[in-house]
């Protein structure tokens, strides 16, 4: 059995910084070549948000708290 892998990129916001391009720029050059990278912006959306090749492979969670851990495992989940 071959197992399917797949990437997400973790980060605070999708305001314009060094690590949020980085991320926008991973998650469309993998998606190119797996259908499972994604991208999650935890507590904002921004500009960035707009280059993001296949909207479907986002997720905001609108966090207001600094624990998240729980959330992504409950998600995993449904």
């Amino acid at each position: 059995m071959i197992s399917k892998k797949g990437v997400i990129q973790l980060v605070d916001s999708l305001e314009i910084g060094g690590a949020e391009v980085l991320a926008v720029n991973i998650t469309n050059g993998l998606s190119k070549y797996l259908t499972d990278s994604h991208i999650c912006a935890t507590r904002a959306e921004g500009y960035l948000k707009n280059s993001i090749l296949n909207p479907t492979n986002y997720l905001f969670l609108n966090r207001k708290k600094l624990l998240i851990l729980n959330l992504l495992l409950d998600s995993k989940n449904t």
